[in-house]
């Protein structure tokens, strides 16, 4: 016969430097305070995009999103080890793009939420995640993951980004937000962008 048993605890460390990884409160409730997680906000609002004599940023089709600038930047949340850091974008202009390196294999989630602003009717925009490139492509060209499209149905039409990404990851590896097939555009300034990462397990 199988004996069913119970192990009462309140807190799970790890063996080399004692780091609480799981703890229990007298509810019930988990909690895992090092588990890898990170939450940007960003408010610039100055264009990228294809139509270069108008966007602040001139990309390529295939690009990481360059809005992230020191002044416009928050990170909001960054714990578990992995780096979050912001590079010079190719389209120059204080542009950066985000980039996150995972500290451990496993399967994370990454998501946007936000709004942006396209400018052209009729353009067709999309944004995602590109895994281990951040380098510029032209047209067919598409990140790893593809999280959210829109056809503006006028000029200045919204774009909601509402969308999240499941990636079986290495250690070492790195995510980069993307956009595709931006002909004008801008965050709007009321709805920020944010871009969010955590290991699911």
């Amino acid at each position: 016969s199988v004996m069913a048993s119970i192990l009462k605890v309140n807190t799970i460390q790890d063996a080399t430097n004692s780091n609480t990884a799981l703890s229990i409160d007298s509810s019930g409730r988990i909690t895992t305070p090092v588990r890898p997680a990170f939450r940007v906000k960003n408010s610039n609002t100055n264009e990228w995009g294809q139509s270069h004599s108008n966007t602040d940023y001139d990309t390529n089709y295939h690009t990481p999103i360059p809005i992230f600038t020191d002044a416009t930047t928050t990170t909001e949340l960054n714990v578990g080890g992995g780096t979050l850091s912001f590079e010079d974008h190719p389209a120059g202009g204080g542009g950066k793009y985000l980039k996150y390196v995972v500290p451990v294999t496993g399967t994370y989630i990454f998501s946007m939420q936000g709004s942006i602003r396209l400018q052209v009717s009729g353009d067709y925009a999309s944004t995602g995640f590109n895994v281990n490139d951040a380098s510029e492509g032209g047209s067919s060209t598409f990140p790893t993951q593809t999280i959210n499209g829109y056809q503006a149905y006028q000029n200045d039409a919204h774009m909601s980004l509402a969308g999240s990404a499941i990636m079986d990851l290495t250690t070492g590896d790195f995510i980069v937000p993307y956009s595709t097939s931006v002909s004008e555009a801008y965050v709007d300034g009321n709805i920020p962008i944010r871009i969010t990462g955590y290991l699911l397990g």
